[in-house]
């Protein structure tokens, strides 16, 4: 088994099951034979542990075997009430769900900002599930979306959206 890269420590705490590990129990000894710590690794021996490119040509590779999970955090207008909440989430399962390339869809509330590290300044938050890459140009100029956002801007101030790649 290849030396993959990883802060054992990180690992450990978060409890992760690690690639390569997977159906065995993740634990220190596991770790500390399969890994190396991070930092005793440079970029080209994470790039050969992992047995794949640099980074810096990753970003060209084909993602369509992968899911797109698309998260978008809104901070609601301070005039926003809750008849707005219930209506932006009513339009999100209604509208969006039936969007072609779309999988899942998920809103709701903030549950909880009571750390530093997590994010604060947003009221609410969607997640949509894609099958792949090419279904978000679908989705961006999709009748329903527009909808969506035609009905639900008006109580925004601000919105950021995050997309990544995975399973």
């Amino acid at each position: 088994m290849p030396k993959n890269a990883i802060g054992i420590g990180m690992a450990c705490a978060l409890g992760l099951m690690l690639p390569g590990l997977r159906g065995q129990a993740t634990n220190v000894t596991n770790i500390a034979n399969n890994y190396v710590p991070l930092g005793l690794a440079n970029n080209q021996q994470i790039a050969d542990a992992h047995q794949t490119k640099p980074a810096t040509e990753l970003k060209t590779e084909p993602k369509a075997e992968l899911s797109v999970h698309h998260i978008v955090l809104i901070e609601l207008k301070p005039t926003a009430t809750e008849a707005d909440i219930e209506q932006i989430t009513t339009d999100a399962y209604a509208l969006l769900g039936q969007i072609p390339g779309v999988v899942n869809v998920e809103v709701g509330l903030k549950a909880r900002d009571n750390l530093p590290i997590h994010i604060g300044d947003y009221d609410m938050a969607l997640y949509l599930r894609m099958s792949q890459e090419s279904d978000i140009d679908v989705f961006g100029p999709h009748p329903q979306h527009i909808e969506f956002r035609n009905r639900s801007a008006p109580k925004w101030q601000k919105i950021e959206v995050l997309d990544f790649f995975g399973l």
